[in-house]
């Protein structure tokens, strides 16, 4: 985790219940099924298709050419789904953080903030740099409540389990900062590049001032702390 300031404490009893739901066997014979099911539901649909609409003669007529969308679909599922839901190395992860038994709680020290309009139901999304110079970015509709609550903090920390990352919430310390500067919702392209599948938050190798960019036009940005 860089440099930020770690402790480790027990787990809670929910915490330790959530990390065994993900590896039990029940959770993941119903994500088995459930992956099978979207398979074979995709792949009658381009059967179905391809048997309403491609060509009486020629090679394209053949029925089998539904099949070849239809692998390359799986192929691209598997992998999306693999990311989704950790896979096999995710399921490790997790029995690794169960054997240890220790939660991670990371505190941040908040030095300034940007704050990220909102890009339809995205939910909100902020820029934090540390005290220890590190940029951290924070999104997701999740944020709704914590936002409520004043997020961002000059001091907050971040639980979660410390070997497969699986987020457990963050933990207001200290006061709340505000945001030194309002910009534009990212596109989409800068979404996909911060986003993360793996958790709440990324750390990023950018440069915080450079992130102040395109300012919101219907907002104006805070002078200062």
């Amino acid at each position: 985790m860089y440099c930020m300031q770690s402790s480790f404490e027990p787990f809670t009893k929910k915490q330790k219940s959530q990390l065994e739901g993900y590896v039990s066997l029940t959770v993941r014979s119903v994500r088995g099924i459930l992956f099978l099911a979207i398979v074979f539901l995709v792949g009658a649909s381009l059967r179905s298709i391809h048997f309403s609409f491609a060509p009486k003669q020629g090679i394209f007529a053949l029925p089998e050419w539904w099949i070849v969308p239809g692998i390359v679909f799986t192929c691209w599922f598997f992998y999306r789904w693999r990311r989704w839901t950790g896979g096999g190395r995710g399921v490790t992860q997790i029995r690794q953080d169960l054997a240890r038994g220790e939660v991670a709680i990371h505190q941040i020290d908040v030095l300034d903030a940007i704050e990220v309009e909102e890009l339809e139901d995205e939910g909100p999304s902020y820029f934090i740099l540390t005290n220890d110079r590190e940029v951290l970015y924070f999104s997701g509709q999740w944020l709704d409540r914590e936002k409520r609550k004043g997020f961002p903090w000059k001091t907050f920390e971040i639980v979660e389990a410390p070997v497969s990352k699986t987020f457990f919430g963050i933990k207001k310390i200290g006061e709340r900062l505000q945001p030194s500067y309002v910009r534009k919702a990212l596109d989409w392209d800068t979404l996909k590049r911060f986003n993360s599948f793996s958790g709440r938050y990324r750390i990023l190798d950018v440069d915080f001032e450079s992130l102040k960019a395109d300012p919101a036009p219907s907002t104006k940005a805070p002078s200062g702390n």
